[in-house]
């Protein structure tokens, strides 16, 4: 059994040290960044703007740190409100019905807005 160890001692010994390498450090860090990098650009290659079921069609400014955004999901269209608190809901159009009152009105904003209120004000009534 003492000739094993005596074996073994011999045998770590003999491997070079087993020393802390700052080249293999630096290299397992280059290596590890490089494929970070190459994963993110395949992520990007993936998500293009408005080939998913999400998008974001339109983002307006209504203030500091307020603004109303314009949401697809699917063939449907949400019209959020977000400020410092949080998101509010306002309310949900077809994406048809979106296109037809963004065509129609000169201003998609003033349009869109006045209609989101008038609706709002039916369903509190």
């Amino acid at each position: 059994m003492n000739a094993a160890a005596d074996s073994l001692s011999v045998g770590v010994s003999q491997l070079g040290g087993g020393g802390f390498s700052w080249f293999g450090a630096l290299g397992a860090v280059i290596a590890v960044l490089a494929l970070l990098i190459l994963c993110l650009r395949l992520l990007g290659r993936l998500q293009r703007p408005g080939s998913g079921l999400a998008d974001l069609l339109r983002v307006e400014p209504l203030g500091l740190r307020r603004e109303l955004q314009i949401v697809r999901l699917g063939d449907r269209v949400h019209y959020v409100y977000r400020c410092e608190g949080g998101l509010v809901r306002l309310g949900e159009d077809s994406l048809v019905d979106y296109e037809a009152v963004r065509a129609a009105t000169p201003a998609p904003l003033s349009g869109l807005v006045a209609r989101l209120l008038g609706r709002r004000g039916d369903d509190s009534s």
